[in-house]
């Protein structure tokens, strides 16, 4: 009887220390997605002058993002551009703006899908700066937008624009670092 609980005792003992062991060894799919988030945004501004928007997205969230720019105007939107662009003086103007945006959004799919072709890229970043306040009232700084490859980790999420020099850092000012998991 005693041979039976010590050899019940040995087997219970090796079972719990093969789950511990598998359980450090094999990586869990929460850490796992931790390290490679699915998107991340940075949202900072620049001596008040100037916005920035950086948006960091996984493969999936890309094609996804990509689908949707593609898709275009719905047939509201189209006959809004239309019917502004009738209204004299400045309607042809705007009626333009709209087509122009519309273009841009059909650019950015193409320039995505061909980020994704290439099978070695994890994801991609769309890095935006807008002026705001006095630059946009004088026309100081002028907006970019770029799109480029990510290389999916957590730890590359960060703001993207370029300081001048190491004094003028501190007139940068994240507000919002947002990681989906």
């Amino acid at each position: 009887m005693k041979r039976k609980k010590t050899k019940v005792l040995i087997s219970f003992f090796l079972l719990v220390v093969m789950v511990l062991v598998a359980s450090v060894s094999i990586p869990s799919e929460a850490s796992a997605s931790s390290a490679y988030p699915q998107k991340g945004a940075v949202k900072a501004t620049y001596a008040g002058n100037i916005e920035i928007n950086d948006m960091y997205l996984n493969r999936t969230q890309a094609k996804k993002l990509s689908d949707k720019l593609k898709k275009g105007a719905t047939k509201k939107q189209d006959f809004a551009s239309y019917a502004t662009s009738l209204v004299p003086g400045f309607g042809p103007v705007l009626g333009f703006m709209q087509m122009a945006a519309g273009w841009q959004k059909a650019d950015d799919a193409k320039k995505i899908d061909k980020l994704l072709k290439n099978k070695n890229t994890k994801g991609i970043h769309v890095y935006d700066t807008k002026s705001i306040g006095r630059a946009a009232a004088t026309g100081g700084s002028t907006t970019q937008h770029k799109i480029s490859t990510w290389d999916g980790k957590r730890s590359s999420i960060k703001c993207g624009f370029k300081v001048p020099s190491k004094a003028q850092q501190k007139y940068l000012r994240i507000s919002k670092t947002k990681i989906v998991n």
